[in-house]
């Protein structure tokens, strides 16, 4: 692809028009200059504080315009008002993102300060770092900085300038990037957000699997340890401790303090306060295209690795694993059941599954099944239907195939009010068949097996339309790897989710190895998709750390 290509012209052209780093109207101290007001002095508080004309409104307080409406250009003449109005609004867009630009994306370099004046401090640090007296910076007081001691920003600011988009001769594209304290931002998302936002490009496997693990890790928040959240709340005291004993009621200082309190952990958390407020006001806090059921996964694979410890015991020597590394008793939750405490494991749903569902591996069990308590009456009838059952098996049938059943062994009625009538009324036909439509539609619930400790209270329904809907959460940990760590652990833990059994042994064999056991199982295309799947956070984990590797070294 030479420097003429036509194809490299429109990808650069392409990329420059995605993202920029500049603003409309030249530097930063031009876009000041064109509201006709002073630049901020060097130790000001905060870029918000930017003072503009008396009546004129910063566009982090409005909505943003509209655009008018575009005219017919085959009847469009100089005189067209609505083009008129149309380069007025783009005028106008161009000044308000240069101005969210300034206020928002301009990167200003933090030395913290604890305890200390702000000269002192500025003089201490030039004396540390010389050789960068003229850099420009702000002081923070009781808050970490940007700024190490030898004058390098944690922020890896400022950027590289480029005066014009380049490629280099392996290949990498070097985008056009003017203001060197500015990330590339996309103008109209500017405009629309009316806040910071950062728009990269990704033009590298490398990157794109570094941005997903960062999602990934964003996103996914894990609970805080139980003495993060006593430290959080002791912190709180001590801070609060002089606002406790002032004139405020009672009430308000313990609202107070627990607010304080929530903020605490949800910085720790590091939980936005939008995604806070939704979750205490129950709102959603996403959109997605399937629904997520949480999946305690290591349970099951602990329950199959006791049957094998003795196999695994020289492998665990040999090699750490999280799987191992965990406490090995299992925490099985308790219900309560006619006065009696039983076990309630989500093993046992899985082991002593209906007989219809027998061919069902694990991961579509979680996916599908549905367990629900029997009702008073309908228990009443699943014990007379058993008791019958056993009745029949115990006791040799008549000759006639008869029995003479007394009235007291009547199989109870769920339907009492139901009675055969019929009816010549439009309305209550279509009801009729709106009650028999739904009586049709509705899930066929099996009983357990009779090993179950919930065998008489529970039943069981699989909706195998769930495959495509519903998407197992594993929580607990992550999966073992495939490439690296312990080989016998990972095969292990892919058998118990893609491979049906009810008992460990139904897993492998005494004399086989679990790997060889993984390699003998077939998968299907839909599970050897999914296996391949679970290797993807890893190598995405691994280009993170190439990918910051790499920034470490500029």
């Amino acid at each position: 692809m030479g420097p003429k290509s036509r194809f490299r012209k429109r990808l650069i052209t392409y990329l420059e028009d995605a993202h920029r780093a500049e603003f409309f109207h030249g530097s930063r101290d031009a876009v000041i200059a064109k509201r006709k007001v002073e630049p901020l002095p060097a130790d000001a508080d905060s870029d918000e504080e930017i003072d503009w004309e008396a009546d004129y409104r910063p566009p982090t307080q409005t909505l943003p315009k509209p655009p008018p409406r575009l005219c017919n250009l085959n009847a469009c003449t100089e005189l067209c008002a609505n083009c008129r109005k149309n380069d007025s609004w783009w005028e106008s867009y161009k000044l308000e993102v240069d101005d969210l630009l300034v206020r928002s994306n301009v990167h200003t370099h933090y030395l913290s300060v604890e305890n200390q004046k702000a000269d002192d401090a500025k003089r201490q640090w030039r004396k540390s770092t010389k050789g960068k007296k003229k850099l420009e910076f702000k002081i923070k007081r009781e808050r970490k900085g940007c700024l190490t001691k030898t004058g390098v920003c944690r922020a890896r600011f400022p950027r590289e300038v480029f005066a014009a988009s380049e490629m280099t001769d392996d290949g990498h594209i070097n985008v056009r990037h003017i203001e060197p304290m500015m990330n590339t931002v996309n103008p109209i998302l500017t405009f629309l957000n009316r806040c910071n936002t950062d728009v990269s490009s990704l033009l590298s496997g490398t990157a794109i699997k570094a941005v997903v693990s960062y999602v990934s890790d964003y996103i996914s928040k894990l609970s805080l340890k139980s003495y993060q959240m006593f430290a959080s709340v002791y912190d709180v005291f001590q801070k609060e401790s002089e606002m406790s004993g002032g004139t405020e009621k009672d009430k308000d200082t313990a609202r107070h303090m627990v607010r304080k309190m929530v903020n605490a952990m949800s910085a720790k958390m590091e939980i936005g306060s939008p995604m806070a407020s939704m979750y205490l006001l129950g709102n959603p806090d996403h959109y997605a295209s399937h629904k997520y059921r949480p999946f305690a996964w290591r349970q099951h694979v602990q329950f199959v690795r006791s049957l094998w410890v003795d196999s695994l015991k020289e492998e665990e020597e040999e090699e750490e694993n999280d799987l191992t590394g965990r406490d090995e008793e299992e925490r099985v939750p308790i219900g309560r059941m006619d006065n009696k405490f039983v076990p309630s494991s989500a093993v046992d749903d899985y082991r002593f599954r209906p007989a219809v569902f027998n061919n069902m591996t694990l991961y579509e069990w979680v996916q599908c099944s549905t367990k629900k308590k029997r009702s008073y009456r309908e228990r009443e009838l699943f014990e007379h239907d058993i008791r019958r059952a056993q009745d029949f098996l115990e006791d040799e049938p008549e000759e006639d195939g008869l029995h003479d059943e007394s009235v007291s062994n009547a199989r109870p009625d769920l339907n009492d009010d139901d009675s055969d009538w019929e009816t010549d009324d439009e309305d209550d036909i279509i009801l009729d068949k709106e009650i028999r439509k739904a009586k049709w539609n509705r899930p066929v619930y099996h009983p357990f097996s009779p090993d179950h400790p919930l065998f008489l209270s529970h039943s069981v329904t699989c909706n195998f339309d769930n495959l495509y809907t519903i998407i197992p959460n594993f929580i607990g940990g992550t999966i073992p790897r495939s490439d690296k760590g312990d080989r016998a652990a990972y095969c292990m833990t892919i058998l118990t989710l893609f491979k049906p059994w009810r008992t460990p042994a139904n897993l492998k064999d005494i004399i086989s190895t679990w790997d060889q056991a993984f390699k003998d199982h077939k998968f299907t295309d839909r599970q050897s998709q999914l296996i391949k799947n679970f290797d993807v956070r890893y190598e995405c984990n691994d280009a993170r750390d190439d990918h910051f590797a790499q920034m470490r070294k500029k």
